[in-house]
């Protein structure tokens, strides 16, 4: 029973988002203000739950408890990251900026040696392969280097794109860069696709039982 009502509801809010295809109404207001305001109260019972309570509660009170001042230590960022809630406040938005100076450096610092070791240097060192003699594997060896070449002097703006190398380059990395996009667009096109399929089962199948 308690199966059906949850399959029940699941369908209604479902074609409420649908709706949208027709035109913007109550029903779809509805359902997408049900979902941000759930997830919104899910993602703060877990923050609670997995951040707040065992980082900042539990040791808050084995400091109070045994006196160890370095437990205290956590009210550092506790203070850092109540301040960022200032910004909710016009009087005092200033002090937002200073735990986000904290997290936009450090993101920055962080992001940058993680994406150089991860993706940069691999993607160097992918990029590093034999293309003599011109054997098939070779001629597509090849063709991934003049893309990459190509597609890294089209973001080359500080010369002007004219002449054989930049000019005729900046066009030939914009043909690889067209193709790269467009065979993303259609992975997410598929993936989105997918996700319909699997809605349209759920509708005529688990709820209306017209299909097995």
């Amino acid at each position: 029973m308690s199966e059906m009502i949850g399959i029940n509801i699941a369908a209604i809010l479902t074609l409420a988002i649908y709706s949208f295809l027709y035109k913007d109404n109550f029903l779809y207001k509805t359902a997408e203000y049900m979902f941000v305001g759930t997830s919104a109260g899910y993602l703060l019972s877990v923050a609670y739950n997995n951040v707040i309570f065992p980082n900042v509660y539990l040791p808050l009170q084995r400091g109070v408890k045994t006196g160890d001042a370095s437990e205290f230590l956590v009210l550092i960022p506790t203070i850092l990251g109540l301040m960022m809630l200032t910004m909710l406040i016009p009087s005092l938005s200033v002090l937002s900026r200073i735990p986000i100076s904290y997290v936009v450096g450090f993101g920055a610092g962080a992001g940058a040696m993680a994406v150089i070791q991860t993706d940069i240097v691999p993607q160097i060192n992918a990029t590093i392969m034999p293309i003599l003699p011109l054997t098939f594997a070779n001629i597509n060896n090849l063709i991934v280097v003049i893309g990459v070449v190509c597609s890294l002097i089209y973001f080359f703006f500080s010369t002007e794109h004219k002449g054989l190398v930049f000019g005729t380059g900046s066009q030939i990395g914009i043909i690889f860069l067209m193709i790269t996009f467009g065979a993303q667009f259609g992975t997410t096109i598929m993936g989105r696709v997918q996700l319909l399929i699997n809605r349209g089962y759920f509708l005529l199948g688990d709820w209306l039982h017209l299909i097995k």
